[in-house]
């Protein structure tokens, strides 16, 4: 999802709800800034996996409307093949 915002006379940068609802971002939440180039890159420091709210976890993922998968058929998955579809499929 793409979206702009401002930069205040303050120096602040507001990101837009529905970003934040979607990634889980709280306040209080530590972002790294990453230059890269010309470009800045946001990204979330994590020492340690934050539990988040079952509504959170359901708007970050989205809905199976496949055929129902056993626990063995799921496990079977290779990570790489995993990875492969996330990157040709962007949540």
């Amino acid at each position: 999802m793409n979206a702009h915002t401002r930069i205040s006379s303050k120096g602040q940068v507001v990101i837009p709800k529905s970003i934040r609802d979607r990634l889980g971002l709280r306040p209080g939440t530590d972002l790294e800034i990453v230059e890269q180039g010309r470009n800045i890159l946001l990204r979330t420091v994590t020492s340690a996996a934050q539990p988040i709210d079952w509504d959170t976890f359901r708007a970050m993922v989205p809905s199976y409307r496949g055929t129902p998968k056993t626990t063995a058929e799921i496990s079977s998955v290779s990570q790489d093949a995993m990875r492969d579809f996330y990157s040709k499929n962007p949540v």
